[in-house]
């Protein structure tokens, strides 16, 4: 396959997908993300986890900070403005937690989530 061949493969390629539909018919829909969008998502999810001032890892909040930022950056859901306790328990609720699973094994974003586990294995 040529470089022209492979290109027009990857523009063709479905960047969206609707992951859940609710019974009102709204529907959260998850894409896959850029290059800049996977580096600002990993910048966003070290500046929370590591504290260079004290030297430390916050290992305690690793699972809910970056499930936080997959729910962001792959599905537009953004907990940013609610309470931190209130968005804990949003973010426990049985229907989040299986949104979150449903994110993590599309196969349309799989991959970029497992290179963002990966950097943080290597980094951390």
């Amino acid at each position: 396959m040529n470089n022209i061949d492979i290109t027009k493969h990857f523009e063709k390629e479905n960047k969206t997908e609707i992951i859940k539909t609710f019974d009102n018919g709204d529907t959260i829909e998850i894409r896959r993300l850029s290059l800049q969008e996977m580096a600002q998502m990993e910048y966003e999810i070290t500046n929370v986890l590591v504290d260079n001032m004290n030297k430390q890892y916050h290992t305690n909040l690793y699972n809910y900070i970056i499930d936080t930022r997959i729910l962001k950056y792959f599905a537009g859901i953004d907990f940013e403005n609610i309470d931190m306790l209130e968005m804990y328990d949003i973010y426990m609720t049985n229907e989040i937690q299986s949104l979150i699973k449903d994110i993590k094994t599309s196969t349309l974003v799989a991959s970029q989530i497992q290179a963002l586990y990966t950097s943080f294995v290597y980094k951390h």
